[in-house]
């Protein structure tokens, strides 16, 4: 259970009922944003929307970000309710984002990460999206910026991509959506139930939910700043040690990734075998190129090693690996009985 403090610090019932509107949340998620939340929180109190809540979430962070959160909270004049929470302990990314669940009481759930900027409309344009059909999902177009803040004059649009791949592509992807851009339907949650893995990412894992049962809508329109170099988009690290450290964890989020898919699709569509034998076959891969990670003999071999003769290293073994018939046979039986 998450261990929350919970405070409704605006609340103004009486404008929200006038309207006749629908209830949608924006959920402004930060954790160690200092430098971004205020901008963050700023873009959602300017929401057009009337009947909206917006829920300002801390994940336990150590570096002032609540504190902002609560200023601007307590110094919010607007007609939008407001809610402010702060877990207890940290919860990570993935128990950070099941969490919006049971806060969120709209039929419509905007996301917010901490160091992006909503556009004024956005709440009101992913509502309009949402209102008929009743997807599990909508996202738009975002206007990429650089981590200081300055827009890089580059739109980022992947509804051509996701309008060309078929479920077993999906099934297969590890780059979907752009996870910053997107609404939920609470039924995303509600049909599947919480996201399992720890390192796996909203978009891996909602995308695919809503392109698994075909309910997902897509508006061609920037409505979120989207800063790149922080946050989930982050660099890569430059040391050695540290690129291996996040080859491994690259490789943990795709068996994660992988593993909520297999057990999604199953659970919704499971006369697709085709897509099913995708999941086994890519998690079986990848739990097998975890298991290098973590064996004796690549930790003694990693300072000898390269990061391209690293990874030329974990590619061959993989080849030689699928090149054997009933090796891979037998990891595909293992593969079925622990999923």
């Amino acid at each position: 259970m998450t261990k929350a403090k919970n405070i409704n610090v605006k609340t103004n019932p009486s404008a929200a009922s006038a309207t006749g509107q629908e209830l949608v949340s924006m959920f402004v998620m930060a954790y160690n944003q200092v430098n971004f939340i205020a901008a963050t929180v700023r873009s959602a109190f300017a929401q057009t929307y009337d009947n909206l809540e917006i829920i300002l979430s801390d994940d336990c962070s150590s570096d002032g970000t609540y504190e902002i959160m609560e200023r601007l909270a307590a110094e919010y004049q607007g007609p939008h309710q407001v809610r402010l929470n702060r877990n207890h302990e940290n919860l990570g990314f993935v128990g950070h984002l099941n969490s919006i669940f049971d806060l969120c009481e709209g039929v419509l759930i905007v996301y917010a990460p901490g160091d992006d900027i909503s556009h004024a409309e956005r709440a009101a344009e992913l509502y309009q999206a949402f209102r008929e059909d009743r997807p599990l999902l909508v996202h738009s177009d975002v206007n990429n910026m650089d981590e200081k803040g300055n827009l890089t004059g580059v739109a980022t649009s992947r509804q051509s991509v996701l309008a060309g791949m078929d479920l077993k592509d999906a099934a297969n992807s590890l780059v979907l959506g752009v996870g910053a851009s997107c609404a939920w339907n609470p039924e995303i949650q509600d049909r599947f139930g919480p996201v399992e893995g720890k390192e796996t990412f909203d978009d891996l894992i909602f995308f695919f939910r809503a392109m698994l049962l075909d309910r997902m809508a897509h508006v061609p329109k920037a409505l979120v700043d989207y800063r790149l170099g922080a946050g989930l988009s982050r660099p890569k690290a430059t040391s050695f040690q540290g690129r291996v450290a996040q080859e491994r964890k690259n490789c943990q989020r795709a068996v994660d990734t992988y593993r909520q898919r297999l057990k999604d699709c199953r659970n919704a569509r499971p006369e697709c075998s085709d897509v099913l034998q995708v999941l086994r076959e890519r998690l079986a891969v990848k739990e097998y190129m975890l298991g290098l990670f973590e064996s004796s003999f690549l930790t003694a071999y990693q300072a000898a090693f390269s990061m391209r003769k690293l990874k030329a290293l974990l590619s061959l073994l993989n080849r030689i690996r699928r090149a054997t018939p009933s090796r891979q046979k037998k990891r595909l039986r293992q593969a079925n009985k622990i999923v």
